[in-house]
């Protein structure tokens, strides 16, 4: 087990999505898009993952403007000296534990930009977001428009695979 299920105004997380590169204010007790978020910290409090979806029940005609249907991540912050890869696997695995009745059309997609992520080399080509590879993720052929993020896509039939996770509490810390 790597994570601890937390609010989203945690202030350890806050400090985590600090040093993350896709963080707009930092310093704010707000870190979350709009919508749903599942937030889980590190075990020891060195590491940030947060599942994000629109809200089901606000009802837009459009929920995304890109047009795809997806669960994502927008802040992934690996701190700690565990596997990445491993770590993304059971985040999505406890998120699934909460969602997982209504999978999305298009999976469950990331997001790396180039000019914040360091490229691992394989085969002399440089890969912007190797955990995301090994955690199963596949990259799509098209950045996004906008920012020119390279987009990670773990499609549903992939998603429905793995298993459900109940997430760590940090109440049960209390009575072990």
């Amino acid at each position: 087990m790597y994570w601890k299920i937390v609010g989203r105004s945690d202030i350890r997380a806050c400090w985590l999505a600090d040093r993350h590169y896709s963080r707009q204010t930092p310093g704010s007790r707000q870190f979350c898009p709009p919508g749903n978020s599942i937030v889980l910290l590190g075990l020891n409090d060195d590491a940030l993952w947060v599942s994000h979806r629109p809200d089901p029940r606000s009802n837009l005609a459009r929920p995304r403007f890109d047009g795809f249907e997806y669960w994502d991540n927008p802040f992934f912050r690996n701190e700690s000296r565990s596997i990445a890869s491993e770590m993304i696997r059971e985040a999505i695995g406890i998120t699934l534990r909460f969602w997982g009745n209504e999978i999305p059309r298009d999976g469950f997609h990331s997001f790396v930009d180039p000019r914040y992520v360091k490229p691992v080399m394989r085969r002399s080509l440089p890969i912007y977001g190797w955990c995301f590879e090994k955690a199963g993720f596949v990259l799509s052929p098209h950045r996004t428009e906008e920012h020119k993020l390279f987009r990670w896509i773990l499609p549903a039939e992939q998603l429905r695979q793995i298993e459900p996770i109940e997430p760590w509490r940090e109440q049960q810390r209390l009575f072990a």
